[in-house]
């Protein structure tokens, strides 16, 4: 659909106010539901199931996610693969990202959820059942870890938790065991 595209080149503008118009067009004029835009794929290689939010997350647009957030779209969505907005932040090291999506209500505990998508350009594998912080130590992206730290409660604490990936260990690992591991 016309409105993929269009979230995706608004999602890239610096200038969100190149994004919010979009979004006013489209619900208001255009009548397309807010779950459709959502939910609208990003089709960017090896993204492809990535939606408006997490591909701002991607590129560490905070700016966009807040707005993307306050016209309605969930700070939690998910993706075909079992990606949610906070674990793209985490894998991909954007800091700000993650704090805009603290700000606004994301799960820092919640465990990405690893499903198999049948498409070459998403190729997510060995999320499953990992949280933002063992994302993030797995990839050695200290100023996501920082991040949680800072924003403290839940997040903070998940910093000392363990996941439940089962993938090193029967018990899962805490996030200093995926930055040891990986010598970060």
């Amino acid at each position: 659909a016309d409105h993929s595209i269009g979230m995706k080149l608004a999602v890239e503008e610096d200038d969100t106010d190149v994004l919010k118009g979009l979004l006013d067009f489209y619900v208001r004029e255009q009548r397309v539901p807010l779950e459709d835009l959502c939910t609208s794929h990003s089709n960017i290689f090896h993204y492809a199931d990535y939606t408006p939010l997490h591909y701002a997350c991607l590129l560490d647009r905070d700016e966009h996610i807040r707005l993307i957030i306050k016209a309605g779209c969930s700070a939690d969505l998910e993706t075909a693969s079992g990606i949610r907005p906070l674990h793209a932040a985490a894998k991909e090291g954007s800091g700000k990202s993650a704090w805009a999506l603290l700000e606004m209500g994301a799960d820092a505990v919640q465990m990405a959820s690893e499903r198999i998508v049948h498409n070459n350009d998403v190729p997510q594998r060995g999320h499953g059942n990992m949280n933002a912080a063992t994302l993030a130590a797995e990839a050695g992206h200290v100023a996501v870890l920082r991040v949680l730290k800072d924003f403290g409660g839940p997040a903070a604490a998940a910093l000392t938790d363990r996941d439940l990936n089962g993938e090193h260990s029967p018990s899962g690992w805490a996030p200093i065991h995926y930055a040891a591991r990986k010598g970060h």
